[in-house]
């Protein structure tokens, strides 16, 4: 699996949208991510994995 760091990361609003629609088609396909979202609203968007994960093979998963 590669290697992803664990560090939080800030998102714009619109990325926080996108990758909130990427986790709900994962969802749907079982997938469930383990990650902590802080200031949801707010113009930055703080998002921490707890879980190392291949995202590249994730979003092939759901056609991204």
């Amino acid at each position: 699996m590669k290697k992803i760091t664990l560090e939080k990361v800030m998102l714009t609003q619109n990325e926080y949208q996108d990758f909130m629609k990427s986790m709900e088609k994962l969802a749907e396909k079982g997938i469930v991510l383990d990650y902590i979202v802080s200031k949801p609203t707010h113009k930055r968007v703080g998002v921490k994995f707890n879980q190392q994960y291949d995202f590249e093979e994730l979003a092939k998963l759901i056609g991204e």
